[in-house]
């Protein structure tokens, strides 16, 4: 991954957690007791930031032929709505939580959960505007980072009114990382 994506995306930090130690690099409380092989598909680490590029580079057709990438976003929708989250249209593609939100805009991306942590990483389009945003919060509550994410990306993309641009830019104090919006 790191000679075929990583490096040509000039990622320098993320990797595929392979062992204990590995996490310990990345989070600042002792979480010993998760071993990164649990997930099963394996479970990427790093920046905030690359997880971003990686997901705007991913989703705008810059790694995968455009036949690869409309199957990859191919969603089978799992449900309805879920309570204190902001999907309407729950699914999954290959390797991707895909969705309608309750406010009608579609997000692209992954929600992860672990001891750490929650992590969420989407991509939103609104015309030709097109964002990706991450947000982490060290607390951990999948509905709140989420809600988080969707926010900011609908200001970035255009689809709320923008109250000022320090404001969605800047950290939030509830959040260990701040946004890193990408927009083409």
């Amino acid at each position: 991954m790191a000679r075929r994506v990583f490096l040509p995306l000039g990622l320098t930090h993320a990797r595929l957690a392979k062992t204990q130690e590995d996490l310990g690099e990345v989070y600042s409380e002792n979480i010993s007791s998760y071993h990164p092989g649990w997930v099963y598909h394996g479970l990427l680490v790093g920046p905030l930031s690359e997880s971003t590029v990686l997901l705007n580079h991913l989703l705008t057709g810059q790694l995968l032929p455009p036949s690869l990438l409309q199957e990859m976003q191919h969603a089978i929708v799992l449900g309805g709505s879920m309570p204190g989250r902001p999907w309407a249209t729950p699914g999954y593609g290959l390797g991707l939580m895909i969705g309608g939100t309750k406010s009608g805009h579609m997000l692209t991306g992954h929600t992860g959960v672990g001891p750490g942590g929650v992590i969420a990483v989407f991509h939103c389009s609104s015309g030709h505007n097109v964002a990706t945003c991450s947000v982490f919060d060290e607390g951990g509550d999948e509905g709140q980072v989420e809600a988080k994410v969707l926010e900011r990306l609908l200001i970035a993309v255009g689809a709320e009114k923008q109250v000022g641009e320090a404001q969605w830019c800047q950290l939030n104090p509830m959040l260990s990382s701040g946004f890193c919006p990408l927009m083409r």
